[in-house]
């Protein structure tokens, strides 16, 4: 005869181990949650500053004076941080592509003509568009020696795209904007720059 304790078979053990068994899943799924919510918090924080870059670096070509002759893609560093981007090693690689001119028509007199008193003026930054040079101030014209005034003049005014992207190399993300610009322009130059 057993003069101690009954037994148990060890199930206590085997429900300590069930329990220990959930514990160490809930504990990696938590691990891996937090995982990912860094990697998230981390995409997003790249894409905005990869969409302030990208703008940076849009906002000087568009504004460049020569804008219209740029052909080639470029590549240009900006940083968030400091003036100098050649001295900032965590600058963000900028790939811009050259403008695209996307469509173009023909400006009408009639949207350059102002009548004032009876009279039709076209200011002086729209007088190339009739043929003629610009002078200081509005310039009073005659539309029957200018020819009516729904004919087509020499101007156009052209869309312009220009694409930025920025890739991050550590984790692959990539952020692309686009830039659309119009410009008036000379028809001849606009009918060169937009041909299809």
């Amino acid at each position: 005869m057993d003069g101690g304790m009954p037994r148990e078979g060890g199930a206590v053990l085997f429900v300590a181990l069930i329990i220990l068994f959930l514990m160490t899943l809930l504990a990696v799924a938590a691990m891996r949650l937090t995982t990912t919510n860094l990697q998230v918090v981390g995409n997003e924080q790249f894409k905005a500053e990869a969409q302030t870059a990208a703008a940076f670096a849009l906002d000087q070509t568009v504004n460049n004076k020569d804008f219209i002759g740029i052909t080639t893609s470029t590549t240009q560093k900006v940083s968030l941080t400091m003036d100098d981007s050649t001295a900032d090693a965590s600058a963000l690689s900028v790939a811009l592509g050259a403008p695209a001119c996307k469509r173009h028509r023909l400006i009408t007199k009639s949207e350059l003509v102002t009548q004032v008193g009876g009279q039709y003026t076209v200011s002086s930054q729209d007088l190339p568009c009739f043929g003629g040079l610009p002078s200081g101030g509005a310039t009073i014209i005659d539309l029957s020696a200018a020819g009516t005034s729904s004919d087509d003049s020499l101007c156009t005014t052209a869309l312009f795209d220009v694409q930025a992207s920025v890739n991050d190399p550590t984790t692959s993300a990539s952020v692309t904007v686009n830039q659309g610009i119009e410009l008036r322009m000379e028809a001849a130059d606009a009918d060169a720059k937009c041909a299809p």
